[in-house]
């Protein structure tokens, strides 16, 4: 009896090293690189380019939609919108130059351009003008963060 309970340890210690051993030998898993899905940026019925004035203002209560190939919608977690404004000017020799003043807001967890902005922009929008909304982060169904293209539209 003594020699079954001495052969049985025997047998259990050499299977649990072996075991050990075998754990230890496997290489963790190391996460592969994660590849962006492939997106497009929609803001209402545009993809940016050249837009009229009117068109414009009446995007501004229009959601961004940034949409993988997969059509799935990306939820947004950080965009940057910009507005430059084209002035023009003389200077000390009576030369007509052109100057882009910016005005920036930035936008978190949201897909619309803030109330705020709304009026400030169809007030002010005009022939010359640039809207770019930059820096779109999206975030997709398994909580990773990539980054969308620009969508930039000048006015006519």
């Amino acid at each position: 009896m003594r020699q079954v309970n001495f052969k049985l340890s025997i047998i259990i210690l050499v299977s649990f090293i072996l075991c050990s051993q075998h754990i230890h030998a496997q290489k963790p898993q190391q996460p592969g690189k994660i590849k962006p899905p492939k997106v497009n940026v929609y803001w209402g019925f545009s993809k940016g380019g050249p837009l009229s004035r009117e068109a414009f203002v009446s995007l501004l209560d229009s959601s961004i939609q940034v949409i993988s190939e997969k059509k799935e919608q990306l939820a947004i977690s950080r965009a940057m919108l910009v507005y430059k404004s084209k002035d023009q000017f003389e200077d000390e020799k009576g030369k007509l130059k052109v100057q882009y003043n910016a005005y920036m807001n930035e936008i978190r967890n949201e897909n619309k351009v803030p109330e705020k902005w709304k009026p400030f922009l169809s007030e002010e929008i005009k022939s010359g003008d640039i809207f770019l909304i930059a820096e779109i982060h999206v975030r997709d169904k398994q909580g990773y963060i990539f980054n969308a293209p620009d969508l930039k539209i000048t006015i006519e």
